[in-house]
């Protein structure tokens, strides 16, 4: 259970939550980067 925030229209995806299942150190973070996105924005800008 977490929350998740993304910036620069899903390209840059920030997450904090906290793992319910696990006895120790429940808490995680993330940071994702979509490959997919960010190709799309940069063949858009070649164009």
């Amino acid at each position: 259970m977490g929350v998740q925030i993304s910036l620069f229209n899903n390209v840059l995806v920030f997450s904090y939550g906290a793992n319910l299942q696990a006895d120790r150190s429940r808490w995680y973070y993330g940071i994702g980067l979509s490959f997919v996105q960010l190709g799309g924005k940069i063949a858009e800008e070649i164009r």
